[in-house]
């Protein structure tokens, strides 16, 4: 998948990309990479001042040319879960100096999400997660890595947001005269507000990209399906899928969902794509079990196996979870709070972000403007506790009703 995605972007974005330096040992792969402008760096610099410099300045230089643009991933690396990680201030902040010194005008940048129906390498990306180390990427292995391509892996949807100007994120934000008291050439260990900065922008562009992932019925599907790890009735399924589905509208979230077929039939598509995670049998959706899976094994690996296709449906659960996170953190606050006042759900809100700060993507700073968003239907911010207290008890409301919301199921409903 690294390579698919790394020629995607060379092919149609004809950037400068910095692939896994594990991709730089593969025979003629390698060589086609370095060709096409790319170039390789290591997953760990660590105390190696020297790497770090010499890196940095080639960074700086393709900036400050314009030679082309760069694409990296802000989190630093893959992410393994399909959850947005907490992304890595190194490479942006090599990215983002020219601007700091005043060698460029401006800098844009452009945050790309990539959103798949099912993930090639779900598998290994759960294999992964329980220990079992990566295969060493070859170019061998490569080839004959053409079978897996012949399966069914549904649709993907590849989103380049609107170009964000550095330029206008920095204003009033930071003071770049502090640049012009060192000489240019020489290395400056950046100040509490810049570095602030850089953690703003970074968190900035992974909302963006976030912002712009497409939902499929299958990541509702999941979310449901992560509840009821024993298995749950069809017709529940589809009753508790539909409900999901007007939430996440509510929540402005994008979702590719076939309005012109019935919800039964989208929901037997996505069932049948993915069976390799479920199966439904007499009108009940499980999980495939460990004996299907790898022949009949051992109990160790019926429960191993078991892990995989668990940890394989969450993965696709992570990647609706940034619709939710909000506005749950919002009604835990409200929940938890004896009272409706401002004050009180502010500091229960703000909270409760520190601590999930590490797991999900908070924007530093945005605290208010993130309460008010599920609080208000207009753009206006709630000053008085007088305005306050009935956008809290309509937000909650919204919350009890979309519950009843969906009518109840129907009667049947076509099977698999």
């Amino acid at each position: 998948m690294s390579i698919i995605e790394a020629v995607g972007c060379l092919s149609v974005c004809l950037t400068v990309c910095v692939p896994p330096a594990a991709l730089m040992g593969m025979k003629l792969v390698g060589e086609i990479f370095r060709r096409s402008g790319a170039f390789f760096i290591r997953r760990a610099i660590g105390d190696d001042r020297l790497y770090w410099a010499v890196l940095s300045e080639y960074v700086k230089t393709i900036v400050r040319t314009g030679y082309a643009p760069i694409e990296f991933y802000v989190e630093g690396l893959r992410s393994r879960t399909l959850k947005s990680l907490k992304p890595k201030l190194g490479m942006l902040h090599m990215v983002l100096e020219p601007f700091f010194k005043g060698e460029v005008y401006d800098i844009s940048l452009v945050p790309i999400s990539i959103s798949y129906e099912r993930v090639l390498e779900e598998s290994l990306l759960a294999h992964e997660l329980l220990g079992v180390p990566k295969p060493r990427e070859t170019t061998r292995g490569l080839l004959k890595a053409r079978k897996v391509l012949e399966e069914d892996y549904g649709t993907m949807h590849v989103c380049f947001g609107n170009p964000v100007s550095v330029r206008e994120l920095a204003k009033g934000k930071i003071n770049r005269q502090q640049y012009n008291l060192v000489p240019r050439d020489l290395p400056m260990k950046p100040s509490e507000d810049t570095q602030a900065f850089v953690n703003t922008v970074a968190h900035t562009v992974v909302r963006l990209q976030e912002d712009s992932i497409v939902l499929n019925p299958w990541n509702l599907m999941a979310t449901i399906l992560m509840q009821n790890l024993q298995g749950m009735d069809w017709d529940s399924l589809a009753h508790q899928t539909q409900w999901l589905r007007g939430l996440a509208l509510d929540f402005g979230a994008r979702l590719d969902w076939p309005d012109k077929l019935a919800c039964s039939e989208v929901m037997s598509s996505n069932l049948s794509l993915h069976r390799s995670v479920v199966y439904c049998e007499k009108g009940r959706v499980q999980f495939v079990k460990g004996e299907e899976l790898q022949g009949s094994g051992g109990l160790e690996d019926s429960v191993f196996q078991r892990a995989v296709v668990v940890l394989m449906c969450a993965s696709y659960r992570n990647q609706a979870l940034h619709v939710f996170v909000r506005p749950a953190v919002l009604a835990v606050a409200m929940h938890a709070s004896a009272t409706p006042r401002r004050d009180t759900i502010f500091t229960l809100f703000k909270f409760l972000q520190s601590v999930f700060s590490n797991e999900f993507i908070f924007i530093p700073g945005k605290t208010t403007e993130v309460v008010f968003r599920y609080l208000c239907e207009e753009n206006a911010l709630v000053f008085s506790d007088k305005q306050f207290v009935p956008a809290v008890r309509s937000y909650a409301i919204k919350l009890i009703l979309s519950v009843g919301r969906i009518p109840p199921p129907p009667a049947s409903h076509s099977r698999l």
